[in-house]
């Protein structure tokens, strides 16, 4: 019974360590998403196709 008591903050690490990994994983879906948003505003504004805020990427209008 010993052992499998000294054994628990082990286990309790590796669930630290999955959790931490989908959080990481998480981050990096973010982070690819604001970057490929950031370069489509960053390429529209070179077309001249300007968006809002309260716009979403994919309802663009050009400047008038």
């Amino acid at each position: 019974m010993a052992f499998v008591s000294a054994l628990a903050p082990l286990m309790m690490l590796e669930n630290y360590h999955l959790e931490i990994r989908e959080l990481a994983i998480d981050c990096s879906y973010v982070l690819s998403a604001l970057q490929r948003r950031l370069t489509r505003t960053k390429a529209n504004r070179v077309r001249g196709i300007r968006t809002t805020n309260s716009e979403n990427i994919s309802t663009t209008r050009a400047r008038p």
